[in-house]
């Protein structure tokens, strides 16, 4: 099948800086843009010219209260400590808007094309960011903004979030814990931050069942994943039968990683983006927007995103 494949990308997003030797560095996505570029000739990607989103669209996610708080970056001097692992600069607010303006341009995309996908190569990332507060290293929920907007824009009934973070994504699940037209599903380490995200959490009213959390033991590797994978993710996500697929695309579950203790390959993240399309073709016109979320080693992350952008092509 041919597929056309985009990257949303803008270099402003690499202004947001959380201090000296802070693991979500800019450092990350200028490597993995450099990587993208490398990798693959300029026609065989879809660079998408990106601006910040409207106001109005991060207001279906957050508060008001909390977006002005997020408005006011502009103005700090130095660094402002949010909690324990989250800085923003004056130029944070900035370049999480351009994470959203990513992934709506993103979704438009795939959308608007026969068997389209999108990478969307963004920080910070979002996926513990909630409804009026920051946290975890993100400010505004990129992957559940993009849903929403998919859902009124395009009259969607059946959004997927695959979240493959080694982190539990706390801000998306409660985004949508009590809405049957999204399907939250999430692989994670635990033990770990935020500490969420138990079995037992499957959603509220209307919502019930539509979110799966699926816990890994630290030290999984690629065959143990697989299998897991197949056995419980694939047929909960044919039986929700997708409109659109969103990844929360974190490799911080990379076995170099530094941030957790699973320990999978690089290729491994080619190999269940190829299964995930699968899905797509199968349900959704092939339709995938993936998100950047974690990945902290700056040479597996860039290496990983390589493998996962291959197989969307």
């Amino acid at each position: 099948m041919q597929r056309r494949t985009a990257v949303a990308y803008h270099p402003d997003i690499l202004l947001h800086i959380s201090g000296m030797s802070h693991p979500e560095s800019p450092d990350r996505l200028a490597s993995v843009a450099k990587r993208l570029k490398e990798s693959f000739k300029r026609h065989e990607l879809d660079w998408l010219d990106i601006k910040p989103a409207p106001r109005t669209l991060v207001e279906k996610n957050h508060s008001d209260v909390y977006i002005k708080s997020i408005d006011t970056f502009s103005e700090i001097y130095s660094f402002k400590q949010i909690d324990q692992d989250t800085l923003a600069c004056a130029s944070s607010g900035y370049a999480a808007y351009l994470a959203v303006g990513s992934i709506i341009g993103a979704i438009d995309f795939v959308m608007n094309h026969t068997s389209a996908n999108a990478f969307c190569a963004v920080r910070p990332p979002g996926h513990h960011a909630e409804f009026d507060h920051a946290m975890g290293f993100c400010f505004f929920n990129t992957v559940a903004i993009g849903a929403h907007y998919a859902i009124e824009k395009y009259t969607l009934n059946r959004v997927a979030i695959i979240d493959w973070d080694v982190h539990h994504g706390n801000g998306t699940q409660n985004s949508f814990y009590k809405n049957e037209k999204v399907f939250y599903l999430s692989l994670h380490e635990h033990p770990l931050f935020p500490g969420t995200g138990s079995k037992t959490e499957t959603g509220d009213e209307g919502g019930i069942g539509s979110t799966l959390n699926i816990r890994l033991s630290a030290g999984t590797t690629d065959n143990q994943y697989r299998q897991i994978f197949n056995e419980e993710a694939i047929p909960a996500l044919r039986k929700f039968e997708p409109e659109l697929i969103i990844i929360s695309a974190g490799f911080d579950a990379h076995v170099m990683d530094p941030l957790g203790s699973l320990r999978l390959s690089s290729s491994f993240f080619g190999e269940i983006t190829t299964k995930i399309l699968e899905i797509a073709d199968e349900f959704c016109q092939g339709r995938i927007v993936s998100c950047l979320e974690g990945g902290y080693n700056i040479e597996a992350l860039s290496e990983s995103v390589v493998h996962h952008v291959s197989a969307l092509r």
